[in-house]
């Protein structure tokens, strides 16, 4: 099933959580008056608690679960809390945890609120589909429709979804590819082109998808190797795609998906089977060509899948969870986003590195996936020619 955020306890941030082994051993008395109320709230009383001879441990809880009981059988001040974060007894009562439901299995009404929010049965119903757009937008970027599914749904601006962090599933590592079949589209190659190319700054801080000087190609790859802060990102909509795409795109898509799809991504499931169902065309291979300290800022992508791989030349990247750990420290400079990217305007390529960023360098032949929508920034440390492979899995299943 989907990752959705919709059992009752686990998503109310900062509501129940505590180290129950804090007051072992502790009469009620010697408990903080504020780590009582997490304790009331849970059922717990002074008689309760100085009755189990002041030892509680985490079996003791299982007796004041909250997540199974019905909205009646609550303890009065879980019931006043939950009401207070906009709980009422109908959305608490609802039949079945729908986490672990089938599409066909939710009911009606909710699944009208799951589809306000951007769900479909196939994106619902598929391992790969974590999330949908509107969940990665903060509370305050919805829509009167969105709010009013969430609402449906139990939400408020406290409890909006919050990706869960795995810190053993976020572990972004360079991958080897030996792809000699690429391996003639270097630096030479592109110098040989005398075709006309749009180039942008290399170092904007934010959005840098705009174009700002007209060159031919070879004369930009001369000037690149000269220190050129001039940046050319085959994306969608140049006009350069074409015909680049005559030239080498079935080739790049060949040879780089086939080689992705025989690694260890694969054999990880990282790179899961459903790609090969899926036809790839132009808009699923990418290229950059950039001089030495040329950047791509801060931002996150929407393709479940984004692979970088480096032909010739040195990247470094920097990676960040997009996740309950970053949680309200980065967010789109565009507060009305709703393209494929999310540029933050923040530089986290100089100065000391972020909390819980990983750094990486990549080589001639290394490759790395991008953890879905994490946010990430890339520095050419010398001359670089690179290749990307993408796909967006969930507009191809919508």
């Amino acid at each position: 099933m989907a990752s959705a955020p919709f059992s009752h306890v686990i998503n109310i941030v900062g509501a129940i959580s505590f180290d129950y082994a804090l007051y072992d051993n502790s009469m009620w008395s010697d408990i903080l008056p504020e780590h009582q109320e997490y304790y009331e709230i849970l059922g717990w009383n002074q008689e309760m608690w100085d009755d189990n001879n002041w030892d509680v441990d985490d079996d003791d809880f299982e007796l004041h679960e909250l997540d199974d009981l019905a909205w009646d059988a609550l303890p009065i001040k879980a019931r006043e809390h939950y009401k207070d974060n906009g709980w009422t007894k109908e959305k608490w009562n609802r039949e079945g945890d729908i986490y672990g439901m089938d599409w066909d299995q939710v009911e009606i009404e909710v699944r009208s609120a799951l589809i306000d929010l951007g769900w479909s049965k196939e994106t619902w119903d598929s391992v790969h589909i974590m999330n949908s757009p509107a969940q990665d937008k903060p509370w305050g970027n919805l829509t009167t429709i969105e709010l009013s599914a969430a609402d449906m749904l139990g939400f408020n601006i406290s409890t909006w979804f919050v990706k869960s962090s795995n810190e053993s599933n976020f572990n972004p590592s360079v991958t080897h590819l030996s792809i000699p079949e690429l391996e003639v589209f270097n630096l030479d190659y592109f110098s040989s082109l005398d075709i006309p190319v749009k180039l942008c700054d290399g170092n904007t801080i934010g959005d840098d998808e705009s174009y700002e000087v007209e060159e031919t190609m070879k004369d930009f790859v001369s000037a690149l190797k000269k220190g050129s802060l001039l940046y050319l990102k085959y994306e969608d909509g140049d006009p350069l795609k074409k015909h680049i795409q005559s030239l080498i795109g079935d080739k790049v898509l060949k040879y780089l998906r086939t080689s992705v799809s025989n690694s260890y991504l694969r054999e990880s499931g990282q790179y899961p089977l459903v790609y090969d169902d899926i036809k790839f065309d132009e808009y699923n291979w990418v290229f950059w060509l950039g001089g030495k300290n040329t950047t791509t800022s801060m931002h996150y992508d929407e393709d479940t899948l984004n692979f970088l791989w480096v032909l010739e030349g040195k990247k470094r990247v920097v990676i960040i969870p997009n996740d309950e750990r970053t949680h309200g420290s980065y967010s789109c400079a565009d507060s009305k986003f709703e393209g494929h990217s999310c540029w933050t305007g923040v530089d986290i390529l100089h100065g000391s590195l972020p909390p819980h960023a990983i750094e990486l360098e990549l080589g001639a032949g290394d490759g790395i996936l991008i953890p879905h929508k994490a946010w990430h920034a890339v520095q050419n440390l010398e001359a670089t020619l690179a290749f990307g492979l993408r796909n967006d899995l969930q507009k191809h299943l919508s």
